[in-house]
């Protein structure tokens, strides 16, 4: 149940309707796709949609992630906790369920690029709000190789054959720089 976790944009309220990771970003920065995209996506009371994105990169420290990794409360859970604990069992999707998908993702003043855009995956809507994080997460390589064996084998099949479609041209929409005003809760 994903009710209590509320984005608001532009004034208006969005409700988190379910969040997926894709290996290989779909969007790009400077023309380079980064390794890892979560989409996490919204739908406000009539029906307007808001996918907030985030990046994971991959890091040399192996030994060591980034601190921010291990900060990021959701994700250190999910890798840690879900499914790493349980690579081949659909069990690994109930502690899932009660983790903060918001946890340690963004904070006060953390910069981010929003644009029109549309889903990713069919049936495709075009015309929704796009708030993608600017700062990439740092994560192990090795973690981003065991996270990708994990969707190869994961209940959520795409359409495309592969877990990423190609990046769509701008046709002339701007891409937007801000930073996020307020975090509550």
């Amino acid at each position: 149940n994903c009710s209590n976790f509320v984005a608001t944009w532009h004034g208006r309220n969005y409700t988190l309707q379910q969040l997926h990771f894709h290996f290989e970003s779909e969007n790009m920065l400077g023309g380079h796709h980064q390794d890892m995209e979560i989409h996490l996506v919204h739908k406000s009371a009539d029906g307007a949609s808001l996918v907030i994105g985030a990046f994971l990169e991959h890091t040399e420290h192996v030994e060591q992630p980034h601190k921010t990794f291990w900060e990021n409360g959701f994700l250190h859970q999910l890798f840690f906790h879900g499914f790493l604990g349980q690579p081949d069992s659909q069990q690994m999707l109930a502690p899932a369920w009660r983790l903060n998908p918001y946890s340690g993702l963004f904070s006060e003043g953390t910069e981010f690029y929003s644009f029109l855009g549309s889903l990713t995956t069919p049936p495709c809507t075009p015309n929704l709000e796009w708030v993608v994080l600017r700062q990439s997460i740092p994560i192990a390589t090795k973690d981003v190789f065991t996270f990708e064996q994990y969707l190869k084998k994961a209940p959520q099949p795409d359409s495309y054959g592969m877990v990423d479609r190609p990046v769509q041209p701008l046709n002339g929409r701007p891409i937007k720089v801000g930073s996020i005003g307020k975090v509550v809760g």
